[in-house]
């Protein structure tokens, strides 16, 4: 304890760096989002629901959680592309997130460690298979399409027709999601990493630890695998507690204006029972 109290003076900047981390993590998903007409105060509630719910839930599972959320939140009549288009936007916010992230660790894994550990491995490829399909798509599509519509005349050929038609409409809405914004989108996620590696390093400075990219990778497996690492344990429970108050705070603000505008629309209606 006296550790933590001669070491105090990093709370401030832990505070700020945190803040500054899901500031940028935030604004990239709301760029993602951007065309889902979410109203900002519902969208931060959205934000801090499923970060905490991240923060509780091992292995990144929370993410189906987020799906959930953007699903009940998107502003699309058609409920039925509503679950794929909440999927896809969870899936390109992971993607930009994920490469930033790796962009930073595996450089120096592999400058300072000689090798890269299997969970950033393992992520790596996932990225490279994701990208190289959503690339493949326009091309592997018009070939597809004139060679079935020119040499395939079937039931089966017209349900791939059909299926090709809904993967087409499914790259369009992904690339929707990032066109004149990737730039922007990568960015924020650079930057949000970058404050999370400082919020890391002043909170093991307030309890008398040095911290290093090594701490920061170890600190991402321990996220994504069983590991166990006592002091990321400790850092995101204190995140935990910090997003289970602002979490709190915005649902009290959300109903509040919420019992507010009810209140003006029956004032300004005295008749309705």
């Amino acid at each position: 304890m006296s550790i933590i109290r001669e070491n105090l003076g990093g709370l401030l900047p832990f505070m700020l760096f945190f803040a500054l981390a899901h500031l940028f993590k935030a604004a990239r998903f709301y760029l993602v989002l951007l065309e889902q007409d979410i109203p900002l105060k519902r969208y931060l509630f959205l934000y801090a629901r499923t970060t905490l719910v991240n923060l509780l839930v091992p292995f990144k599972l929370g993410e189906i959680y987020r799906v959930a959320a953007v699903y009940h939140e998107a502003e699309d009549d058609n409920k039925a592309q509503r679950l794929p288009k909440s999927i896809l936007s969870v899936c390109v916010d992971r993607f930009f997130d994920t490469a930033a992230l790796l962009a930073i660790i595996i450089p120096f894994s592999l400058i300072y460690g000689g090798s890269i550990e299997f969970v950033p491995l393992i992520l790596f490829l996932a990225l490279f298979i994701f990208a190289l399909v959503y690339l493949s798509i326009p091309k592997s599509y018009l070939y597809l399409n004139e060679y079935i519509i020119m040499y395939r005349q079937s039931k089966r050929s017209v349900s791939l027709l059909k299926w090709l038609e809904v993967i087409k409409e499914w790259y369009e809405f992904t690339h929707g999601l990032i066109k004149g914004r990737a730039p922007m989108i990568t960015i924020a996620s650079f930057l949000g990493w970058g404050a999370e590696f400082m919020a890391l390093r002043s909170f093991f400075g307030i309890l008398g630890k040095s911290f290093a990219i090594e701490d920061f990778s170890r600190y991402i497996n321990s996220l994504l695998s069983t590991v166990h690492y006592s002091m990321a344990r400790a850092y995101n429970s204190l995140g935990t507690a910090i997003f289970a108050l602002v979490t709190l705070g915005l649902f009290i603000m959300l109903m509040a204006e919420t019992s507010g505008q009810k209140g003006r629309k029956n004032a300004a209606d005295p008749d309705r029972i």
